[in-house]
């Protein structure tokens, strides 16, 4: 009796593939728009001109490309990529498939954090957006390493008391910062309500440049880190034998895990469960292995947040929807399928 035999994709080829899915996309959504359809060819006429591989004035077509879609679709990239790999991270770090940065309180830490620094007189661009994104990332680290402290029994971190406690503190932290809110004029409390609840309506060229080294820097390093994060995935005893240092290098990719997650909350809001999805699916694709699963998860998460972006514009007519709201739809039913589920990574 023969046997069926299904050969899949090796995991550079579906890296491959991901890119160029996620280049497609990201032409589709600067081709769509509130503002009407645009041809692909203006788009790249739109690069080309601005590239100074062409010459002629910029249509109006081209201006709303240039001004107003590509950089959100940009930031949906970078944001995406940067919350798949944080929530990658995690799951690692935590050995816990349900953690993700919003899940244990990150992600509300990190908001905190810019709402103090707002309250003191930032804003969310230009060079003080550099410090608000500093004090997010304190925030998100100090949430991080209380919740991590509080899970710990022993050497073992609990998976149920990781959760309540993550979501315990998020939802402290977030109703101090809703109470912080309430001193804004209304306009202002408007604007930040919107920007809490995850949007990429104030997205432009100034927080691509704000938000890029962050993601570079922080990817970069998770990537230089994947043989420990393989390690540390076999479990305490064994990345322990192997010789891995298990305080330091935990504590190292806590921090470049909550840099990725801090600065995509500092520049538009809490956008949650992309740190829970991607990182499973992208697992059936390519595998546990970090060095595939990281690059894997960068194209994987914008072309998330790009769809998303997509139906947070198009969905209402004359009026946007905010991305969060999309995500967490989305992240909701996942979680409660996974749970479902039982898999491996579950129990």
């Amino acid at each position: 009796m023969r046997t069926k035999t299904t050969i899949s994709p090796s995991p550079p080829l579906t890296i491959g593939l991901l890119a160029l899915a996620l280049v497609a996309i990201a032409l589709v959504a600067t081709a769509l728009g509130p503002q009407g359809t645009i041809h692909p060819w203006v788009i790249v006429k739109s690069l080309a001109l601005k590239a100074g591989l062409m010459e002629g004035p910029m249509s109006a077509e081209s201006i709303i490309v240039w001004n107003l879609r590509l950089p959100r679709v940009l930031g949906a990239v970078l944001v995406g990529g940067s919350l798949a790999v944080s929530g990658a991270l995690i799951q690692t770090l935590f050995r816990n498939p349900l953690a993700e940065p919003f899940l244990i309180g990150i992600s509300s830490g990190s908001a905190f954090g810019a709402v103090i620094s707002v309250a003191l007189g930032y804003s969310l661009t230009g060079w003080s957006g550099n410090a608000t994104t500093l004090s997010a990332f304190c925030g998100g680290v100090g949430v991080s390493i209380i919740v991590y402290n509080l899970s710990r029994r022993g050497r073992r971190i609990a998976m149920t008391t990781l959760l309540l406690t993550g979501i315990a503190i998020g939802g402290v932290l977030q109703s101090i910062t809703t109470f912080l809110l309430l001193n804004y004029e209304l306009q202002q409390i408007r604007s930040l309500m919107g920007w809490m609840m995850g949007s990429l309506a104030f997205f432009g060229w100034e927080q691509v440049a704000l938000l890029a080294p962050y993601t570079l820097a922080g990817v970069s390093a998770a990537w230089f880190y994947h043989r420990e994060l393989n390690l540390l995935a076999l479990g305490d005893h064994t990345a322990q034998h192997l010789g891995l240092s298990l305080e330091r290098t935990r504590l190292l990719l806590l921090v470049i895990a909550t840099l990725l997650a801090s600065a995509t909350v500092a520049l538009c809001g809490i956008i949650a469960f992309v740190g829970l999805m991607v990182p499973h699916i992208v697992r059936m694709l390519v595998g546990a292995n970090h060095k595939q699963l990281i690059p894997a998860s960068i194209c994987a998460g914008g072309i998330l947040l790009i769809l998303a972006d997509i139906t947070a514009r198009t969905a209402r007519s004359g009026q946007e929807i905010p991305i969060g709201i999309i995500t967490s739809i989305l992240g909701g039913i996942f979680f409660v399928m996974l749970i479902r589920m039982r898999s491996p990574w579950v129990r």
